[in-house]
């Protein structure tokens, strides 16, 4: 809703940037965390973290359980998955899972 309103309301744009920034530092402190050292080769903390936010974000989840017919409990473990391949330098993991 607040990314609809972003642009038409100077506020609400403001606010989605905001957002976003909170949520882009959020993400770069939790995969600092858990995957530091564990990074793929040439992938820093800062690309890591904007891949983990998208393969996480609100949007990427709704169209997944929505369009997708996923269920949360699905789409959650795409999400790991795709996660850990995306970042982490340990291929082992990684599945692929597709829409219907």
């Amino acid at each position: 809703m607040i990314r609809g309103a972003a642009d038409g309301h100077p506020f609400a744009a403001d606010l989605c940037t905001r957002m976003l920034r909170r949520r882009l530092d959020i993400q770069r402190r939790t995969v600092d965390a858990y995957l530091g050292d564990a990074l793929r080769g040439g992938l820093d903390v800062e690309e890591a973290a904007r891949r983990y936010s998208a393969l996480l974000s609100p949007e990427l989840y709704h169209l997944l359980t929505t369009e997708c017919a996923w269920t949360p409990r699905s789409s959650g473990r795409g999400s790991r998955s795709s996660c850990s391949g995306a970042c982490s330098a340990d291929r082992r993991s990684r599945t692929r899972t597709a829409c219907p």
